[in-house]
C-alpha cells in the first residue's frame, strides 16, 4: 500500500468535490442575498445584541423581544434559500457521485469534472435506475445511521465499535453499490 499515491488520490477527490459543490454553494449564497434573508439575521443579530448587555435577560426573553417584522422577512427568504439549496445539493450530488466513478477509471481530474460525460455516463446507467439507486442507498444510509447512534449511545465503547465498524461500512457499502452500477452500464 503507498502511502503518498492514497494521499494524491484523497487530494485529486477533494479537488472534485470543491469543483462540484462550489456552482451551487454560490447559487444558493446569491439565493440566499436576494431573498433577505442575511440582512434579516444581520437585523435579528444587531436587535438582540442590544440586550446582550442586560445580563439579567435569557435567550427566550432576548428572541422574543426581537420585532415581529425581522422574524416575517426572515423566514420566508430562509425557506426559499434551504428549498433551493435542497435542490441544487442533490442534483450536484448526483453529478459528483458519477464524477467520482469517472476519476477511479480514468485517474483524471479533467475527465471526473467532464460534465457531459458525466451526463453521458448517468444516461448509459439510466436516470431512472440512477435515481433508484440513490434513493435506496440514501434510506440504507439513514437507518445505518440511526443503528450508528445507538452504538454511540453505549459511552466509550459503542463510539468506537460506531466509528470503527458502522461508519466504514456505510462507506464502503455505498462506494462498492455505485461501482457496481457503474461497471454494469459499461
Amino acid at each position: 500500500m503507498d502511502i503518498f499515491a492514497n494521499l494524491v488520490d484523497g487530494l485529486k477527490l477533494l479537488v472534485v468535490e470543491i469543483v462540484y459543490y462550489i456552482i451551487p454553494t454560490i447559487i444558493v449564497l446569491i439565493v440566499g442575498w436576494l431573498s433577505g434573508t442575511y440582512s434579516a439575521v444581520l437585523k435579528i443579530v444587531e436587535y438582540m445584541s442590544q440586550d446582550v448587555t442586560n445580563t439579567s435577560v435569557n435567550a427566550t426573553a432576548m428572541v422574543n423581544t426581537v420585532l415581529q417584522e425581522y422574524w416575517a422577512a426572515f423566514f420566508p427568504g430562509l425557506f426559499i434559500t434551504v428549498i433551493v439549496a435542497l435542490i441544487l445539493y442533490i442534483i450536484f450530488d448526483l453529478l459528483l457521485e458519477i464524477g467520482m466513478c469517472r476519476l477511479v477509471k480514468y485517474d483524471s481530474i479533467s475527465e471526473a469534472i467532464d460534465i457531459r460525460e458525466v451526463i453521458g455516463d448517468i444516461q448509459e446507467i439510466g436516470v431512472e435506475r440512477y435515481i433508484g439507486w440513490y434513493i435506496l442507498l440514501l434510506i440504507i444510509t439513514i437507518v445505518l445511521g440511526i443503528i450508528l447512534g445507538l452504538f454511540t449511545a453505549i459511552p466509550y465503547v459503542g463510539v468506537l465499535i460506531g466509528f470503527l465498524v458502522v461508519a466504514p461500512f456505510i462507506a464502503l457499502f455505498g462506494a462498492r453499490a455505485l461501482g457496481n452500477l457503474y461497471s454494469d452500464a459499461e
